[in-house]
């Protein structure tokens, strides 16, 4: 705003200048002013100066881990009766991926679990069979008929006083024909054979689930190519699919177990040593044995029964660094 005033206070004084001096008379003195004004400019010079700093990344490294698994399963069962286990197929599909910080590291991913276990159950029943035997009981006796009657003379003699006398004397004899008759008489009586047998049969037992790890692991050692690592963790598991088959003790009958009291997260503990060696810069490949001890049954309390799987198998995979 000052800087305008000023600007036009030289231009007043000048229009008049020029009007006095075209006015004035050849007498006039003319005077000339001379104003000189002023303006302050500032100038700012602005310096700037970058410096590069290197930062280390959170994060070493990670790790992307596909991984076929062939584990075992003991199983710890309570209040029931699964049958004596005979053969089992059991395996695990997965993707885990890792993040390494120094010596430490922490991985997730999701797991596909699936177990086959042939369960042989034992059976005693009897077959009863019954058979008629009999018995002939044979008895005689004679039956005696009156066929006629017959008879002789017998004569004696007797001399009295020089007088002979014949005296006769008549018998008479009757006749018997006797009859022998013989009975026969069948009892009849049942035999029972009772046969105790002895069998057994097969039911397979099948579990799928989704799995969800979490697992910590700390570096044991490292070297150019190899890494060895231990590894705790927890694992989430959630059902898919079940059919499971039991016998309640003291009954013969074998029951497929209802969907009702199915677990539908089955957790489980993790303890493992994982093995990896590495002779591309980014590609390895690992092995890691490792024992999953479950920690609720797969049923729930209101089916009364305690079904629990213990794992221990070996994990084979590949590691690829980025």
């Amino acid at each position: 705003m000052k800087k305008r005033i000023k600007h036009f206070i030289i231009i007043v004084v000048f229009l008049n200048t020029v009007f006095s001096a075209f006015t004035q008379e050849t007498d006039t003195i003319k005077i000339n002013i001379s104003n000189t004004v002023y303006d302050t400019v500032q100038v700012y010079n602005n310096v700037y100066k970058y410096d590069t700093i290197y930062v280390d990344p959170f994060i070493d490294r990670y790790e992307l881990s596909p991984s076929y698994t062939k584990f075992w399963v003991d199983w710890k069962a309570y209040s029931s009766d699964i049958g004596e286990l005979k053969n089992q197929n059991n395996y695990t599909l997965g993707l885990e991926l890792s993040a390494f910080k120094n010596k430490f590291s922490l991985s997730t991913g999701f797991f596909f679990t699936k177990t086959l276990n042939d369960f042989q159950f034992y059976d005693k029943y009897e077959i009863i069979d019954s058979t008629i035997n009999y018995d002939i009981n044979t008895n005689s006796y004679y039956e005696i008929d009156t066929i006629g009657t017959d008879f002789y003379i017998t004569e004696d003699s007797v001399i009295i006083d020089s007088t002979f006398i014949l005296v006769n004397d008549t018998t008479f004899i009757y006749l018997i024909d006797s009859t022998e008759i013989t009975t026969s008489d069948t009892v009849f009586r049942t035999v029972f054979d009772t046969t105790q047998i002895d069998t057994s049969f097969i039911r397979t037992g099948k579990i799928q689930y989704f799995e969800i790890p979490l697992i910590f692991r700390f570096r044991v050692y490292q070297s150019t190519k190899i890494e060895l690592l231990a590894g705790a963790g927890i694992i989430i598991g959630i059902l898919q699919f079940s059919e499971f088959y039991y016998r309640q003790r003291g009954e013969n009958d074998i029951v497929l177990i209802s969907e009702e009291v199915k677990r539908k997260i089955i957790p489980s503990m993790w303890v493992s040593a994982k093995l990896s060696y590495y002779p591309f810069k980014n590609v390895g490949f690992f092995i890691e044995p490792h024992y999953n001890f479950g920690i609720k049954s797969l049923f729930t309390s209101e089916s009364q029964l305690v079904i629990i799987p213990n794992r221990f198998g070996v994990r084979f995979g590949i590691n690829y660094k980025f």
